[in-house]
């Protein structure tokens, strides 16, 4: 029961870290196409070039 225990504890963990991940992506293209650039998606990063 508690190596049971020990594995939810872990799995909420890594559930977290994703959800922080995925959160943390979001706000850095939203700030980017706030800003009025575009977001590489391929490189991962933001383009306010103007050409």
């Amino acid at each position: 029961m508690k190596k049971f225990k020990k594995y939810q504890i872990l799995l909420l963990l890594l559930f977290i870290l994703f959800l922080a991940f995925k959160t943390y992506r979001f706000f850095q293209i939203d700030s980017c196409l706030d800003s009025g650039g575009n977001w590489d998606y391929k490189k991962n990063e933001c383009n306010n070039s103007i050409e």
